[in-house]
Parts: structure tokens; sequence; C-alpha cells
């Protein structure tokens, strides 16, 4: 508790000294690790959060739940925006979250976020390796009334820009006009609407 007071006040050092002392007298307790892991992710550290979040992982009885993997996907895809090692984050976080759109096929999430783990692998949108994922996320949120705009703005700004890039001007305008749609002053469609002749 005094780790979480010193974490709470943003003293990071201080607080991941005392979630080892506690994990020093109890080793049984492998949650400790996850607090461990919500420090260094504060703090950026994010092969330092990837290391302590897997040995949280590997402390448990069960097998992870959703909630579980998706955070520790989420860990290995913000390292890989960041670091040397990015494709060995990024096939972390690709292999991670393929197995949480396996467990929840009707949940959009798993999907999304490999659409963004590959959409980091192929910058320049030239291989598409992120389009079957912003659609199979699309088609999940497609049926939901309360799906989140920013992210339909997301999936559907990819595949806009995709078929562009492809030279297939329809389909692209197709996904710029749903933005318009879900979003009426959004630049980047307007724009790109306006670029296509």
């Amino acid at each position: 508790y005094f780790a979480r007071l010193l974490e709470a006040d943003k003293q990071y050092d201080e607080a991941v000294a005392q979630f080892d002392k506690a994990l020093a007298m109890d080793k049984s307790h492998t949650e400790i690790y996850k607090d461990i892991s919500d420090v260094y992710e504060k703090e950026r550290d994010f092969p330092k959060a990837i290391e302590a979040y897997k040995n949280y992982l590997g402390g448990m009885k069960g097998d992870p739940d959703i909630s579980d993997l998706f955070l520790y996907g989420r860990l290995n895809y913000y390292a890989a925006t960041d670091s040397a090692y990015q494709p060995l984050y990024l096939a972390e976080a690709d292999t991670i979250f393929a197995q949480v759109a396996a467990k929840v096929p009707d949940n959009y999430l798993g999907n999304f976020w490999r659409a963004r783990v590959n959409s980091l692998r192929d910058p320049e949108t030239t291989q598409g390796l992120a389009k079957p994922y912003y659609e199979a996320a699309l088609s999940i949120l497609e049926q939901k009334p309360d799906a989140t705009k920013s992210v339909l703005v997301e999936c559907n700004s990819y595949l806009g820009y995709y078929y562009f890039v492809k030279e297939d001007y329809n389909q692209s305008k197709q996904y710029w006009n749903k933005i318009l749609e879900i979003d009426p002053e959004n630049e980047t469609a307007t724009k790109a609407l306006g670029g296509i002749k």
C-alpha cells in the first residue's frame, strides 16, 4: 500500500522499490508484478513494463483472461512505437491480439489492434497489411449503434487511404464519405475527397 501511495504521488522509482520489497517478503503475490508494470508504463519504460507483466502472467494459476491478454498486447504495441526492437514487439503484439480476436470474435478490439500493429509494419500502406483487420473491425463496429466515432473514423481513414494508394478512387471515395457521415467537419476526409479527381 505504501508503494501504491508513492505511485499516486508520482514517486515511481520509490514505488518500484517498495513493490520489490513486498515481493521479497512473499513471492506468491504475483499480482504485484502487474502493479510494477503499471508504474513502468506510466514512466513509458515499456520494456520493463513488459518484463514485469510477463512475470504477472507467468504467476497465474489458470489461463489469463481477455483483459490481461489485451493489456499485454497493448504494452508490446506501445514498445514497438519507440524501439530498436520494433519487429520483436510487433510480432508479440500481433500474436496476442490474434488470440483476443479468436476468443471474443464479436468484439472489435482484437482486430482493431491487429490493424494498428500491421499499420506500423507497413507505414506507407504499400502492402496493405492492416487492411483485413481494419475491415474485420469495421464490420463489427458498423453493427453497433454506440460505436466510438474516433475508432470508426480511424478504420475508414485507413481503408480510404489504402484504396487511394491503389488508385481505386471510387472505392476510396466511399470510405471518405462514410467519415463525413460520422463527422461532417472532418478535414482529412474533406481534403482527401477534394484531391480525388
